[in-house]
């Protein structure tokens, strides 16, 4: 679970405010925007339909020479992101959701101890 992992690292001294997405979920726009409000993190969208062929030629255009470094070519060959917004009227109502998630997730591990116990 995304929300998990963010407030993991973020209990570890990490700031994680955005997440960039590529690939087939980006097609839908209400998966988009559920996980912008459920994270609270902005979502950069790629605009280009294949990002690891778009990656792999910056890597090749600064290996031939075209930039000097990737930093460089990210800049001049890529698309700017669509940015979703996180709605902060929601973040409350997630915020009650994934606290059932948590509590649901530890009667889950009680009940898995209980039923793994010796009879």
């Amino acid at each position: 679970m995304v929300v998990g992992w963010i407030e993991t690292l973020n209990s570890h001294g990490y700031q994680i405010d955005r997440i960039h997405a590529c690939g087939g979920g980006t097609k839908n726009p209400l998966w988009m925007r559920q996980h912008a409000d459920i994270t609270g993190c902005k979502i950069f969208v790629a605009r280009d339909s294949e990002p690891v062929l778009l990656g792999a030629a910056m890597l090749a255009a600064v290996a031939a020479g075209r930039y000097p470094s990737i930093v460089e070519a990210m800049g001049a060959m890529s698309p700017r992101a669509e940015v979703i917004e996180p709605n902060p009227a929601d973040a409350e109502f997630h915020a009650r959701k994934y606290g059932v998630f948590k509590l649901m997730y530890e009667h889950h591990l009680e009940y898995r101890r209980l039923m793994s116990a010796p009879m």
